[in-house]
């Protein structure tokens, strides 16, 4: 297998516009399928502070990588910046014939109106389960909190996987998924799982586009959505989070790009953090996570988290609460140069010197390569003596 790993900042261009810098770690290599018979090429997209960190991550995986790699990092990283959603990987898998792969066993119709027999999506989905799952947790730190994302004909196939194996998922996104084809073979053996309540998800997200598109079929394609959505409502006692939206002016990278933001941020709606819980100050904010690895069962309490959202309330020239959160940090972490960095940072945006040099020699203390520390206390060193002679 062959495969590389760098840091790097990645512009983001699609043909509809739009562009982002994210960083991260990212990675590509081959996996030969004896399920499948073939190679398929797979890129994975870490978090940036993946390297320094020790916790497992959920992960994301993206149908059609060779289309939506890009919209997947774009739509995580907006995300992420805000402190919206908790770091994830993401694990995107290439797919030269769409149909083929997602499509369960029945009469495909070709867009010049012929057809022909299909069964891939069972083959596919073994492909995930049993080879492609095993190789993704044994590469990297993943947890058992799995999404699975695709779009239309990839949409299916999220809603198909939910049906026939709900152990492999916990979460879906299910963008434009044309569930009326196969003569509504997900919708039917959506009934008998959804009315036996067994091994549900924890969360599904669908989407739909405007019918003004020129679709061929929009109230059949619609309805199909709607009734998966019914069943949903109808027979399930202890009912999944649901979210079923309209996105209007249809454009397939734009759809997707969309429909992941709005699919994870709702998936996510617990993570963020309240102005109310920044106010009360760490111990609470340790709280609302604790909390939260409750509830979707895995841990995301690290070094680093606490780091990031210092850093977002920094930019957000919200310092005090800064300082607090990051003081809690040092009171779990005192041994690491990390968080007395993040601390001194924060004092340094502040403006208050003395606090920040403090902060930033005891940090030098536990790392002396800490360079940034270092440049700071040369530049400062003269402020500070003209303070003391005055």
């Amino acid at each position: 297998m062959k495969q590389f790993i760098i840091y790097f900042t990645l512009l983001l261009f699609s043909s509809i516009g739009f562009k982002a810098k994210s960083q991260g770690l990212y990675e590509h290599f081959q996996i030969k399928s004896d399920t499948l018979s073939e190679k398929r090429e797979i890129k994975v997209f870490l978090p940036q502070n993946y390297p320094d960190s020790d916790i497992s991550y959920p992960v994301l995986y993206q149908l059609e990588g060779d289309k939506y790699f890009f919209q997947s990092i774009a739509a995580v990283d907006h995300l992420r910046k805000q402190g919206l959603i908790p770091p994830i990987i993401i694990v995107t898998i290439n797919s030269l014939e769409p149909k083929k792969d997602f499509c369960p066993s029945g009469i495909i119709e070709n867009a010049n109106g012929s057809n022909y027999l299909n069964s891939g999506a069972d083959r596919f989905l073994a492909f995930i389960e049993n080879e492609l799952i095993p190789e993704i947790d044994r590469k990297y730190r993943t947890n058992q909190f799995r999404i699975l994302s695709g779009h239309s004909y990839g949409g299916l196939f999220s809603t198909y996987a939910m049906v026939t194996h709900p152990n492999v998922f916990k979460a879906y996104i299910a963008s434009a998924p044309l569930v009326k084809y196969n003569d509504r073979l997900v919708l039917k053996r959506a009934l008998p799982y959804f009315r036996e309540g067994k091994n549900l998800p924890v969360y599904l997200y669908l989407s739909y586009e405007e019918e003004n598109r020129g679709f061929r079929d929009y109230k059949e394609y619609k309805g199909a959505i709607d009734s998966l959505e019914g069943i949903i409502i109808a027979y399930t006692e202890r009912k999944p989070k649901l979210l079923k939206e309209l996105i209007p002016e249809y454009q397939p990278y734009f759809f997707q790009y969309k429909a992941q933001i709005n699919g994870l941020k709702e998936l996510f709606s617990g993570f963020p953090l309240s102005d109310d819980l920044i106010a009360a100050g760490g111990r609470a904010i340790i709280e609302h996570y604790e909390e939260f690895e409750r509830i979707y069962g895995y841990k995301v309490i690290s070094e680093n988290l606490i780091n990031e959202i210092a850093e977002i309330l920094i930019r957000k020239f919200r310092y005090d609460e800064a300082i607090r959160i990051v003081f809690e940090n040092t009171r779990r972490n005192p041994d690491s140069w990390k968080v007395w960095d993040q601390l001194a940072r924060a004092y340094e945006a502040k403006g208050d010197i003395t606090s920040a040099r403090k902060y930033y020699k005891k940090s030098i203390i536990l790392y002396p390569g800490n360079i940034n520390a270092d440049e700071y206390l040369k530049k400062t060193e003269n402020k500070v003596q003209e303070k003391g002679r005055k």
